[in-house]
């Protein structure tokens, strides 16, 4: 992560999309509580969705950030590893959850997974433009980017 410094300087309303695992998700958002005037207001947690405390920790986490007024009007990706993906389109209350694909094959480590997933879903939205991008059509690259895995790309 930049330095704090960094982070307040950074022109955060320019982005169209945010792509952060979740360390990095709760460390902007620690900079983003003490900078910015912050008001917390906790989403429901999904009933539908695993019970899983990494999972609902970085729900709340992506919800603070899209709370906050520099990233109201910004798409923000949040890759949870082994977990999945989350997802927060054009603010809170628009948040989905898509589960990591199973892993095929002999695969013995997952080291890129995330960088992988990126790849693939920038690819996505270079081949339209986000600001062409149907909500549909950004669900089917989401899932499309997390299904592929590295038993898969090589």
């Amino acid at each position: 992560m930049p330095l704090d410094t960094q982070l307040n300087a950074f022109p955060w309303v320019a982005l169209s999309w945010l792509i952060v695992n979740e360390g990095e998700a709760e460390s902007l958002l620690r900079v983003i509580r003490r900078n910015h005037q912050y008001h917390e207001v906790e989403e429901e947690y999904p009933v539908d969705w695993p019970d899983d405390n990494n999972i609902r920790s970085a729900f709340s986490n992506l919800n603070g950030l899209c709370r906050d007024e520099h990233l109201a009007s910004t798409n923000v990706v949040c890759t949870l590893g082994a977990a999945g993906v989350l997802v927060s389109i054009h603010g809170p209350g628009e948040t989905l959850y898509f589960p990591a694909a199973v892993l095929e094959g002999n695969v013995r480590d997952t080291t890129g997974a995330g960088d992988c997933f990126t790849g693939y879903f920038v690819a996505c939205l270079m081949q339209i433009g986000s600001e062409q991008l149907a909500k549909g059509d950004m669900v089917h690259f989401i899932r499309l980017s997390v299904q592929v895995c590295p038993s898969r790309s090589g």
